[in-house]
């Protein structure tokens, strides 16, 4: 439940503050927003996944840049999006 609360805090910070004020031990701090980030588990990074990921990040980043390039704002829809690739995945 601290866990949770935690990572819950920067989304519903009134609420997890709320929650905490009822799970705070004596030598935590005063508020669920001056605890340590959870450092997680190395064993469950996936690497594979993380490369795909950047991946997809890189074809937002050329679809920004198009947009510059075009003059177009965000605001303005896209019909369609052309992504060429020598991959085959």
């Amino acid at each position: 439940m601290r866990r949770l609360t935690g990572l819950l805090a920067p989304f519903c910070p009134h609420l997890t503050e709320e929650i905490f004020r009822n799970l705070r031990c004596d030598n935590d701090p005063a508020s669920i927003h001056l605890m340590n980030w959870n450092a997680g588990d190395a064993a469950l990074v996936d690497a594979t996944l993380e490369g795909a990921v950047a991946i997809v990040r890189s074809f937002d980043e050329a679809s920004q840049n198009a947009r510059q390039t075009g003059k177009r704002k965000l605001r303005w829809p896209v019909a369609e999006v052309v992504v060429v690739t020598s991959s085959r995945q």
